[in-house]
């Protein structure tokens, strides 16, 4: 069931309480990639990596009246970001990708889209210590009647590459497109 992170999860527990620690740490990050932000498995894996080794703000990013049929940078137009912050020593290296957070809620009138994007040259970067970097998306929501006037969730992973188990953040950015034209 390599899809069925609840299946790797009870796998990882199976390792860790047999004392196979390496075998749990990597059934849990099976678990993680299928099913990105799965809590019971990062919630093992929590316990192999410093805790609050970076912080992600904010949680929901909100983006309203948004045009169908060209691609919007938010921070360019929108003033809006996320934001990395490395309170630790040493440098941290991310990757960033939009996922299928289906162990995510997504609000009530929402629908899933796979209309946010991140910068090709955000896709990999570091983080310097004490330091603070601004992660600009960019959104295209296709020039399409059924796209107007319509409410969608997507789910941005920063994953932390620093450690051999994953450390991710899910940002949430809810998107409300434009009505009619008058």
């Amino acid at each position: 069931a390599p899809l069925f992170p609840d299946y790797w999860n009870a796998l990882g527990q199976m390792h860790h309480f047999a004392g196979r620690i390496d075998e749990a740490k990597s059934a849990w990050v099976r678990a993680a990639d299928a099913a990105p932000g799965y809590a019971p498995a990062l919630g093992w894996l929590e316990k192999y990596v410093p805790r609050d080794v970076f912080q992600a703000t904010p949680s929901d990013l909100e983006v309203g009246d948004l045009p169908l049929g060209r691609p919007v940078s938010l921070e360019q137009e929108r003033n809006l970001v996320i934001k990395i912050a490395n309170a630790g020593e040493e440098a941290l290296s991310f990757r960033v990708d939009v996922v299928a957070a289906r162990w995510h809620p997504v609000p009530a009138g929402y629908s899933t889209s796979p209309a946010v994007r991140v910068s090709p040259l955000l896709s990999e970067f570091k983080v310097p210590p004490n330091g603070i970097v601004r992660l600009p998306l960019e959104i295209l929501v296709p020039q399409a009647e059924r796209f107007r006037d319509k409410q969608f969730c997507a789910f941005v992973r920063l994953r932390c590459v620093n450690f051999d188990v994953p450390v991710d953040r899910i940002i949430r950015v809810l998107i409300q497109t434009a009505g009619a034209e008058k």
